[in-house]
């Protein structure tokens, strides 16, 4: 039987809390957050994944 990493991430869960600046520089003016969670959601070799994301924007 041949390892396949997309198989065994299934049911990984990632929470993410990153800056949103006007630009890519992170000591750019941050404008707000991306929030959200994203899980691995694929028993077979094909890719899949389970995404929410929220924006909230700071004035």
């Amino acid at each position: 039987m041949r390892f396949n990493p997309i198989a065994s991430s299934f049911g990984s869960i990632y929470v993410m809390d990153n800056p949103f600046t006007t630009t890519p520089n992170i000591n750019s003016t941050l404008m707000g957050r991306a929030q959200g969670l994203y899980a691995m959601s694929s028993q077979q070799s094909k890719f899949r994944l389970l995404m929410t994301l929220v924006y909230v924007f700071v004035s």
